[in-house]
C-alpha cells in the first residue's frame, strides 16, 4: 500500500533502505549534518518535507520535517512533486535536475553540498523501493 510521501511512514521506510544501500555508506562516510527535503505544492497549497540526520555513512534519523528544521537544517531543498517523484522513482538524475533549475537550495550553501553529490544520489536511490504516493 503506498504510503504519503515525506510522511513519518515514508521516512522510516527511507532510513532503512539508506542503511542498507551500500552506496551510501561509503559515499556518505563523510557527510555530517542534516537535510531537509520540501515537496513545495502549487497554488498556495502549502507544502510536505522529511528530515535526515546524516553521520559517518548512515542515516542516524529520519522522519517527516517539523517547522523547527527548515530554520536548522544544514541543507533545505525544495522541489515541485512532479521532480521529486522524478528523482525518487528514478526517471530524473539529481544533477541534471539540479542543472534544469527544479532543484532549489533553499537553505545552506551548494560549494558545501557539491562534495556530498555522490552520497546525496545515494539517498535518493535508496526511495525508489518505497511504494509512495505524491498526491498529498
Amino acid at each position: 500500500m503506498a504510503v504519503d510521501v515525506f510522511s513519518d511512514e515514508w521516512a522510516a521506510q527511507w532510513k532503512a533502505l539508506i542503511n542498507q544501500s551500500q552506496a551510501f555508506r561509503e559515499a556518505g562516510r563523510g557527510w555530517e549534518g542534516s537535510l531537509v527535503m520540501v515537496l513545495e505544492r502549487e497554488e498556495g497549497g502549502g507544502a510536505a518535507a522529511v528530515y535526515a540526520d546524516l553521520g559517518g555513512g548512515r542515516c542516524l534519523q529520519a522522519r517527516a520535517a517539523q517547522e523547527d528544521d527548515l530554520e536548522e537544517a544544514d541543507f533545505v531543498i525544495g522541489a515541485s512533486g512532479e521532480t521529486w517523484k522524478g528523482l525518487l522513482e528514478g526517471s530524473l538524475d539529481p544533477m541534471f535536475a539540479v542543472l534544469q533549475g527544479r532543484l532549489h537550495l533553499r537553505q545552506g550553501k551548494t560549494a558545501e553540498l557539491l562534495p556530498h553529490a555522490q552520497a546525496a544520489k545515494a539517498m535518493v536511490s535508496a526511495a525508489k523501493g518505497i511504494d509512495a504516493d505524491y498526491e498529498i
